[in-house]
C-alpha cells in the first residue's frame, strides 16, 4: 500500500511541476525522490529505473523517453514542442549563407579558372573526370553521398560526373566552348546509355 502511495505521490509531484511549466524531468533525480519517499515508510528496496520509467510512461502517454548523451530524461510534448522553437530562434542563417556564399565563390573560381575546361576536339578516356574542378566534384558528392569517408567511391559515381556537368553548363559567364565541351560529354553520356540505343 505504501508503495503505491508514494508512486502517486511522484506522480502529483510531476503534474504539479509540468503545470507550473516544468516539462523535463532526470529520470536519476524522480528515481532517487521515490526511493528516498520510499525509505521515509522504511521500505528499503532496490528499484529498478527502467521499470520506473515504463510506469511513468505509461501513466503519463503525452510524455517520452530522450537521452540526453548522459542522462535518460522523460518530457512532455509541449517541452518537446518549445525545444524546438528555442532551437530554431537560435539558428543563425546568417552564418549560414556566409558559409555558402563563401563555398559557391571558391567553386566559381575553381571553375572559371580550370584549365581542362578548353576543348581540343578530342575526348581523352577520362575526359569527364577532368572536365570539373575537384572542388565541384568534391561539394557534389558530399551531396549525394555525406561526408562520411566509408561511403565515398574511389572515383566519382557517373551521377556526379553528370551533375557536376550539368551545373558547369548552366553556369553564367561561361563561354561557349566550354557550353559545346559540355554539350559534347553530354551527348556521349546520353548515347552510351542503354534505352538512348534502342
Amino acid at each position: 500500500m505504501n508503495e503505491s502511495r508514494v508512486f502517486v505521490e511522484l506522480i502529483t509531484f510531476i503534474e504539479k511541476s509540468v503545470d507550473s511549466g516544468t516539462l523535463l524531468f532526470k529520470l536519476t533525480e524522480l528515481h532517487s525522490l521515490y526511493v528516498d519517499r520510499l525509505s521515509d515508510f522504511g521500505i528499503n528496496k532496490v528499484v529498478n529505473k527502467t521499470r520506473l520509467k515504463n510506469n511513468l510512461l505509461h501513466h503519463f502517454p503525452e510524455a517520452q523517453e530522450q537521452c540526453d548523451g548522459k542522462n535518460i530524461v522523460i518530457i512532455f510534448k509541449k517541452g518537446m514542442e518549445d525545444m524546438f522553437k528555442d532551437a530554431l530562434k537560435k539558428r543563425d542563417f546568417s552564418e549560414d549563407a556566409t558559409i555558402l556564399a563563401k563555398s559557391a565563390k571558391i567553386i566559381r573560381n575553381d571553375i572559371f579558372t580550370n584549365e581542362c575546361l578548353k576543348f581540343n576536339g578530342s575526348f581523352p578516356s577520362n575526359c569527364q573526370e577532368n572536365s570539373l574542378p575537384s572542388s565541384l566534384k568534391f561539394l557534389i558528392s558530399l551531396k549525394l553521398n555525406g561526408p562520411n569517408s566509408k561511403e565515398q567511391d574511389k572515383h566519382e559515381s557517373q551521377a556526379c560526373l553528370t551533375v557536376g556537368q550539368l551545373i558547369l553548363y548552366n553556369m553564367k559567364k561561361v563561354s561557349w566552348i566550354v557550353n559545346l565541351h559540355c554539350l559534347f560529354i553530354l551527348a556521349s553520356i546520353y548515347t552510351s546509355l542503354p534505352e538512348a540505343r534502342n
